[in-house]
């Protein structure tokens, strides 16, 4: 993290403290636990520790705070001793602002966008806002990618992608519902829960989105782009990582990625030439469709991929962004892997061009332009659709 972290430079933790505390007594799980405090502290989405023997695993819940409560927002299994709704006042008999206090320097301190999927994990027994407790057990952990679209009235679209990770995913929504997508007036993208992955998985998508030839980077007088932060173990884990994806997908994007970073991250020299390459590549959007105007939902765990999704749409005009900020995890990108015996640290290998032209977005992300607060209301109220849906019937009203 002192060395080989492309945030090296503006996002520094002391490891002293961290480092005293290890003993010769602790076992595994408090020393994996001390490394996790540490490396929470970076408040950094893309570092994270991830461990090997419960990495298919999750509690089959996630939650969101709002008060002192964490408010369950869905459960992935009909095991799951708890419905979406019910608040959770303390873990293993400790409050919850009690919890927040003593890792607060781990914690966002906007308390809706906290991850509190991290401690759960460490406790036993919850106790429920009517007093009942529930047993925190371990789950197979169940990947429910969702890339799906719906017509939901005469010339409006909803389109829900909950991730960015294979290309292939997208471009074959989008080819499957070409014709309907074709006739449409407005459309919904909603990426208020996404979990990144390959930024060529939206630009088609884009498409959509504007009324002319269009220069992807052109829309923006700031420089993109970002650079690499050279150093022989990131060359390692980085083209390691690409190696997986490349073997997962099997899929002509993914190999022609690999084949481009094996030759960019040849030597520190080759780094720096690419960097500095006039003739780097640009993404031209035609546009399609017939759309007067997109929104796209926005929030919190939308990060990464969908960091940059929602910062490209805003920036087109007849595009209208609703919810909350996204993630903000854009600064430092390109996510490797360091293993060590049972348990992998995550961490970036590069550093955002816009971070030095005072544009940083980590831990704050990408603002929407018609902002709606959250609370637990939201669960079951969907403020932001409804908001979208009013303003669908004003731009009608106006077109008659």
């Amino acid at each position: 993290m002192t060395v080989d972290y492309a945030g090296l430079n503006e996002r520094k933790v002391d490891a002293v403290p961290f480092r005293n505390e290890i003993t010769e007594q602790m076992n595994e799980v408090e020393f994996e636990n001390l490394i996790e405090n540490y490396l929470k502290s970076f408040r950094d989405g893309h570092v994270r520790l991830v461990r090997t023997a419960s990495d298919h695993e999750s509690l089959g819940f996630t939650v969101r705070r709002d008060g002192q409560t964490l408010y369950v927002i869905d459960a992935d299994s009909e095991d799951v001793p708890l419905s979406v709704g019910e608040g959770i006042v303390n873990i293993d008999g400790v409050a919850i602002q009690t919890i927040a206090d003593q890792y607060q320097s781990q914690l966002d301190p906007v308390i809706n966008r906290q991850d509190w999927s991290w401690l759960l994990r460490r406790g036993k027994v919850a106790t429920l806002e009517d007093g009942r407790e529930v047993s925190l057990q371990r789950y197979e952990k169940k990947s429910r990618p969702e890339h799906s679209f719906k017509v939901l009235s005469e010339g409006v679209g909803y389109m829900k992608l909950t991730d960015f990770l294979n290309p292939a995913d997208t471009n074959k929504l989008l080819l499957d519902n070409e014709i309907t997508l074709d006739q449409l007036d407005f459309l919904i993208v909603d990426t208020r829960k996404n979990d990144g992955g390959n930024d060529l998985s939206y630009f088609k998508l884009l498409e959509y989105f504007v009324t002319k030839e269009t220069d992807l980077d052109g829309l923006f007088e700031e420089e993109l782009g970002f650079n690499i932060h050279w150093t022989a173990r990131n060359k390692k884990a980085w083209l390691e990582r690409l190696s997986q994806f490349k073997n997962q997908f099997s899929d002509e994007t993914w190999n022609a990625i690999y084949s481009a970073e094996m030759k960019k991250w040849d030597s520190e020299a080759s780094v720096r030439a690419s960097e500095n390459e006039e003739d780097s590549e640009v993404f031209i959007l035609s546009p399609k469709g017939k759309l007067q105007h997109v929104y796209v939902l926005s929030d919190w765990q939308a990060g990464s991929a969908g960091d940059n999704f929602i910062f490209y749409a805003k920036a087109m005009d007849k595009v209208t962004v609703v919810g909350r900020n996204t993630l903000g995890i854009i600064d430092y990108g390109n996510v490797a892997s360091q293993p060590y015996e049972g348990f992998r640290v995550d961490y970036p290998v590069t550093r955002s061009k816009l971070i030095d032209q005072g544009l940083a977005t980590n831990g704050v992300g990408i603002e929407p332009e018609v902002f709606i607060p959250w609370t637990h209301k939201s669960i079951i109220e969907d403020a932001d659709l409804a908001w979208v849906k009013r303003d669908i019937e004003k731009r009608k009203g106006s077109d008659l």
